[in-house]
């Protein structure tokens, strides 16, 4: 699994680089299927004659039609770039983290992902959750690798509402079992191509669960929580 996700990783990263739309090949036409507009030059001389960069319009889940030209990764996408987050061919990279101490126990949680829109308002993703958790002098350390897709609802151009589900395997530190996940949560866009990732989810795994700090919970199957995660468009 681990391996796929990287090659999948790779894949995207070379698309981006080989396969992208030339950006000066842009049309302005936004009303035409499966088009997207042309990047805005920065001609802002200094701070007193400046002008704020226009800010693409987030699409509708499937506004656009598929296209051929689809199955690549466009650049500088964002605010003054061709496309908005949520269209087709954007690609985000990010991830979650956290560090605590708590008497002898730390621990940490790493949960890096790479997410692709496949079409407006639907994408693919891949995350890599880590728990290292110390307890005295003995570490133990849990993984879970998840592939999953989402569906993001326009509300405006700064915000989304996104919901799907997740599933991979699961060690917990001492077995192998199965986690599947439903998350519901926003898509805030911060800045120029940054998105902040709040949400609630829900999760089943068919061994014992492991909690926020990467501790065992013995005998149950079943948990809830809140996460919050920040990425960056390509």
């Amino acid at each position: 699994m681990t391996r796929c996700a990287g090659a999948l990783l790779l894949w995207l990263l070379s698309a981006s680089r080989a396969g992208a739309e030339p950006l000066d090949e842009a049309t302005n036409d936004r009303d035409a299927p499966g088009e997207q507009a042309k990047p805005v030059g920065d001609d802002d001389v200094d701070l007193e004659h400046a002008t704020p960069d226009p800010t693409p319009t987030v699409p509708k889940v499937l506004e656009r039609a598929p296209r051929e030209s689809r199955v690549a990764v466009v650049e500088q996408a964002g605010v003054g770039g061709p496309l908005a987050y949520g269209s087709a061919t954007v690609l985000e990279v990010g991830g979650a983290g956290s560090f605590s101490i708590a008497g002898r126990h730390m621990y940490m949680r790493l949960a890096p992902f790479v997410a692709w829109f496949v079409l407006d308002g639907v994408s693919l993703h891949y995350m890599h959750e880590i728990y290292i958790n110390k307890d005295g002098s003995r570490y133990r350390v849990a993984t879970a690798p998840m592939l999953g897709a989402a569906v993001h609802f326009r509300v405006n151009d700064r915000l989304l509402v996104a919901t799907g589900p997740e599933w991979g395997p699961l060690y917990n530190g001492d077995e192998w079992g199965v986690l599947g996940r439903l998350k519901l949560g926003l898509d805030i866009l911060v800045g120029r191509s940054g998105i902040l990732h709040p949400g609630l989810y829900g999760s089943w795994s068919s061994d014992d669960s492991i909690d926020p700090g990467g501790n065992l919970v013995l005998g149950e199957h079943f948990s809830a929580g809140f996460d919050i995660a920040y990425a960056a468009m390509f």
